[in-house]
């Protein structure tokens, strides 16, 4: 289940037009209260639920560097690896935010809460607990694990080390089995690090594998861990 209510703003400024396709898309309201709205969503297949972020001026979108952060897919760059529009999508969102305000309505999450400054380990239970309540998968599971690890593919980290993480944190199943329960942990984790790499393009991969053993989240995949967090409503210590 994903709470919802609505506000009265208006669409400022939409990623989609700006490249075939983003990952995710970004969409910026300004309520009648004057504040930005960052509203992202994700295609279908991530099975992630839309998050956003709440600013009180342009000038805090701005100087968030993961507010418009995206993958930008175009014709000639179909991984999204060399091409970045951000300076363009921000042009023209001031563009936008000068223009004289129409009231229209949209069903979008907003919440003005940062986040609680959360760590592995020291609050790993409280973690677990939030995306137990939030329904979250086992995938955005080790996602986040990875993120908290700040696995990248520069600094992978060993698989001893995302499987501690995951289990430090993975929900109670529906079938009542905790991490402690679960003789085959290792092997459920590594199916989703396989699974992403053996049926999902390389644009759409979350997790990267530079050497043997070791793993990292792709571009994409941290912009995940972030949405992901969000969601919980937690912030990387």
């Amino acid at each position: 289940m994903h709470e919802s209510i609505e506000f009265q703003g208006r669409l400022l400024i939409d990623s989609k037009g700006f490249s075939l396709e983003q990952l995710p898309r970004v969409r910026v309201y300004r309520t009648t209260a004057g504040r930005f709205v960052v509203y992202r969503t994700w295609p279908i297949l991530f099975q992630l639920a839309p998050s956003y972020s709440v600013y009180s001026d342009l000038e805090g979108v701005e100087a968030d560097p993961r507010a418009l952060d995206t993958i930008w897919i175009t014709e000639h760059d179909r991984r999204g690896e060399h091409t970045d529009l951000s300076s363009d999508i921000v042009k023209a969102l001031r563009k936008a935010a000068g223009r004289r305000a129409v009231i229209s309505i949209d069903q979008v999450d907003i919440r003005s809460a940062p986040g609680e400054l959360v760590r592995l380990e020291r609050d790993s239970e409280s973690i677990r607990r939030r995306l137990q309540e939030h329904g979250q998968s086992d995938e955005d599971a080790l996602v986040l694990g990875m993120y908290f690890l700040r696995a990248t593919p520069d600094a992978p980290r060993h698989l001893s080390e995302i499987e501690t993480a995951f289990a430090q944190i993975k929900p109670v199943s529906r079938f009542g089995n905790t991490p402690e329960t679960l003789k085959d942990l290792q092997a459920g984790m590594r199916s989703y690090l396989n699974n992403d790499k053996r049926k999902r393009s390389s644009t759409h991969q979350l997790f990267v594998n530079p050497k043997r053993g070791f793993w990292g989240l792709s571009r994409l995949g941290d912009i995940r861990g972030v949405d992901v967090a969000h969601q919980l409503g937690i912030v990387r210590d």
